[in-house]
């Protein structure tokens, strides 16, 4: 069995539009984060600016 860990990064969004790309740029801009071993779900609460 592998021993490494699987992250999942569950963002909540209301009405910001424009912080979304920022925030997912930054999050897989992280080096020190293997990109297979996370997921990112961003969750829409419904807002009105999409």
């Amino acid at each position: 069995m592998d021993n490494q860990l699987f992250l999942s990064i569950i963002i909540p969004v209301y009405n910001m539009e424009h912080y979304i790309v920022p925030c997912l740029e930054s999050i897989f801009a992280n080096r020190d984060i293997d990109k297979n071993l996370f997921e990112v779900i961003v969750v829409n609460d419904g807002s009105t600016d999409m």
